[in-house]
């Protein structure tokens, strides 16, 4: 697999900067969800890639 960061990922942390609040991630939840997941399946395929 071909690690990758999300252009997804990417969006919701910037608008996360813009937003940093308690309600603004509630309605975001299942964005952070999404970029959480690909955060970590980078993280994962990188450290295979190097090991």
């Amino acid at each position: 697999m071909n690690p990758k960061i999300e252009n997804s990922t990417l969006k919701f942390l910037k608008d996360l900067a813009k937003n940093n609040n308690r309600d603004w991630f509630t309605e975001n939840k299942e964005k952070y969800v999404a970029a959480n997941e690909n955060a970590v399946n980078f993280v994962e395929d990188l450290i295979e890639k190097v090991a």
